[in-house]
């Protein structure tokens, strides 16, 4: 209880940008809520319409949580770290399925590639999670066509996969 009280405390300092001292109570709960929304994977805009605030400071919150020192003090858990894009990239495919928005095609292969840096592994699994994903569509013939997909990635999404991709030294 005292390590979470503890955690909690640290991570309000991040996110408010105060000395640990200058924690208040209100900052507290609203670090408390943050940390355990994130950890339980709820929304941006479920946190937001919980703290009462804007959906780009509920994510901007959930990001500074993702990269808060206090978070990586659980060594246990520390493994946890490398996989983090794994989410993201692939809710980020799965908008542009739905929606066809070239940006989102876009920030998957960004979120791809920061997989990919970060964790060889994990970029890894994602890439034949992704794979598995391209099959089970042309199985269903719901793939986008390919003219489309090549329009939609343009310079800049080679760019970010070649990166992804990118040999690094052993």
């Amino acid at each position: 209880a005292v390590r979470t009280a503890i955690l909690i405390i640290l991570t309000a300092a991040v996110i408010f940008g105060v000395p640990q001292a200058e924690v208040t109570a209100d900052m507290r709960a609203r670090a408390k809520t943050i940390n355990f929304a994130t950890i339980y994977g709820q929304g941006p805009f479920a946190l937001a319409r919980q703290l009462g605030i804007s959906t780009a400071g509920a994510f901007a919150a959930g990001v500074i949580f993702a990269f808060a020192p206090p978070r990586f003090t659980r060594l246990a858990q520390l493994h946890l770290a490398t996989v983090q894009w794994i989410p993201f990239c692939l809710a980020f495919v799965h908008a542009y399925l739905q929606r066809g928005r070239r940006r989102d095609l876009l920030l998957a292969l960004a979120f791809f590639t920061l997989q990919s840096v970060t964790s060889g592994h994990g970029g890894l699994f994602l890439f034949l999670s992704l794979l598995a994903l391209a099959l089970y569509l042309l199985a269903r013939r719901s793939v986008p066509p390919v003219r489309t997909l090549v329009r939609d990635v343009g310079v800049a999404g080679l760019l970010l996969f070649e990166l992804g991709l990118e040999k690094r030294p052993a």
